[in-house]
């Protein structure tokens, strides 16, 4: 009898032992291979050791945030402890998530914008308005056009499956209501797909926006492409290459942005996925079409109408500049924002000018844009020396390998952003040449 509770002490003993080992055996020597986790997670880079940082004890700081991210299993363990809070607490650890009633998956940002709670205030929104039109009269002048998009908000599309605790979706003062109101007094040029997303809610044949997505449906993004073609060739009395619809594909495997929220909340187990409608499409052929290029300064509502519209079937370039900061091109180039650039050259390369901004947004649209265009635009020959100067600079470092790695250890030894010191060192440098007198 001894011998058989001797026998099952060893085997929970070992047993227990092997679990404890499985995630270290996994970190050395990887055997099972896990999804990655999904959504907005910053990777942590494996620390350099240096002997200064021992002591200082920053290396292991640095080196316990990696492993954290690296330890075997954790990418299980994570969704383990994911599906624990969805399914026994009906709570969401995606970072802003909000379960909303029959399950419909909500970011708080879009029911604050329709509960009003995040409003700005109306002497900040005629503010802003007045400068849209400033930018909107400057961008003109240049014989360009300009526009601002209105996109849709998950929380104004489907007010009714908001749990009653988060307030009043039927709020009076909202961002969304008192820009449309003032960009009409001031003559802005703008499409609000956000109302027509709402009017067509119970006639549309396909889903507009889904249930666990946070963005309108792939279908409801080429409704939207095509309908800004179609604004641009009206307001502009150009035609360009029309989207030809080939065939509407119906699946519940949902695809692009349709289950982002969803696979962001990094569950064991998916959602059940919604029938869902893909189209299959072409440009008509571009020969004696008009094929202008266009600037986007948008959120990510336009992520998917980027991919649509940057063929050159529709358009020669499409920029697009991710909230005024990630620039890409249609050539699939990306560069960073430096915030020093010329905008009178950026719009004397376009034709046409759009902003883009769903309403959880709206607080801090347009970015700024208006501030950085009306100052390019007036700036003196010496501001302009500087900015330019400073860009010289700023390259320089980023492309010498020692001074580059220099700064950046200069960056984390003052604990500030690298863009930040690179531009700090960049004035510094430009400041002594021109004490030197290098520059009359």
């Amino acid at each position: 009898m001894e011998s058989k509770a001797h026998r099952i002490k060893q085997f929970f003993f070992i047993a227990i032992f092997v679990v404890i080992s499985l995630p270290l055996l996994q970190f050395w020597i990887p055997f099972n291979y896990e999804d990655p986790l999904k959504g907005a997670i910053e990777l942590v880079q494996k620390p350099n050791f240096e002997r200064k940082h021992w002591w200082s004890g920053r290396f292991q700081e640095e080196y316990e945030k990696w492993f954290n991210q690296k330890f075997g299993f954790r990418n299980t363990a994570v969704r383990l402890h994911n599906q624990i809070g969805y399914s026994f607490f009906n709570n969401a650890k995606a970072n802003g998530v909000i379960i909303g009633n029959d399950n419909y998956l909500y970011e708080y940002n879009y029911i604050k914008a329709v509960t009003g709670k995040d409003f700005i205030g109306e002497t900040e929104i005629i503010k802003r308005t007045k400068e849209l039109k400033d930018i909107q009269d400057l961008i003109e002048s240049e014989g360009k056009s300009f526009f601002v998009v209105f996109a849709a908000g998950k929380a104004s599309f489907f007010p009714e499956y908001i749990p009653d605790k988060y307030g009043n979706v039927n709020a009076r003062k909202t961002n969304y209501k008192y820009y449309s109101k003032h960009f009409q007094k001031e003559g802005i040029n703008y499409i609000d797909f956000n109302k027509w997303f709402i009017n067509n809610k119970n006639k549309s044949q396909y889903p507009l926006f889904s249930k666990t997505g946070i963005h309108w449906t792939m279908y409801g993004s080429l409704v939207v492409a095509d309908s800004i073609i179609k604004y641009i060739e009206n307001s502009n009395k150009i035609d360009l290459p029309s989207i030809i619809k080939d065939e509407i594909v119906v699946s519940d495997s949902m695809q692009g942005s349709d289950n982002d929220i969803g696979e962001g909340m990094n569950l064991l187990f998916e959602f059940k996925g919604e029938k869902m409608a893909y189209p299959k499409y072409h440009f008509e052929p571009n020969q004696g079409k008009k094929q202008p290029k266009v600037l986007v300064v948008a959120d990510s509502f336009f992520w998917s109408i980027f991919d649509q519209l940057r063929t050159p079937s529709c358009f020669s370039d499409v920029t697009f500049r991710f909230y005024n900061k990630e620039v890409r091109d249609s050539k699939g180039n990306f560069t960073v924002s430096t915030g020093l650039e010329d905008w009178k050259e950026e719009i004397a390369k376009n034709d046409i000018v759009f902003i883009m901004s769903t309403d959880a947004n709206l607080r801090l649209f347009p970015w700024g844009f208006s501030e950085q265009l009306v100052s390019s635009f007036n700036e003196t020959d010496e501001n302009r020396f500087r900015r330019r100067g400073i860009l010289i600079y700023e390259k320089k470092i980023k492309d010498n390998p020692e001074w580059s790695e220099m700064v950046k250890q200069k960056a984390l030894d003052k604990n500030i952003p690298l863009d930040s010191m690179i531009r700090a060192d960049a004035i510094y440098m430009l400041d002594i040449d021109i004490a030197k007198g290098m520059y009359k």
